[in-house]
């Protein structure tokens, strides 16, 4: 597996391809901002999980603003930290939905 900048890591979990950095890695289903993941793949989907303030859970500024924001970036669906469930089924009130590269809030 190749080391890479945040970016990338975001961007081959979203080819279901794995890679990492100092501080994110991805499986190819899921992405990590050091232990906590913070987006995960169901049915085919990218499933980005807002660990933001505005996404109403707060984590650390590194999480937020570098880890998420590139999750965010390559993803279908994004919902709010406390819609997410740790098993991995889909939560269907996000709070912005992205196909095919248009947002929809």
């Amino acid at each position: 597996m190749k080391k890479m900048n945040i970016d990338n890591v975001a961007l081959a979990w979203s080819k279901n391809e794995q890679g990492y950095s100092d501080s994110t890695r991805s499986t190819g289903d899921d992405l990590y901002s050091y232990n906590l993941r913070i987006g995960y793949t169901h049915n085919g989907l990218k499933i980005a999980i807002n660990y933001t303030k505005s996404g109403g859970h707060y984590v650390s500024t590194t999480t937020g603003s570098k880890h998420v924001a590139a999750a965010k970036s390559h993803c279908n669906l994004i919902v709010r930290a406390d819609e997410y469930t740790q098993n991995g089924e889909t939560c269907y009130l996000a709070e912005t939905v992205i196909v095919n590269g248009n947002k929809n809030d």
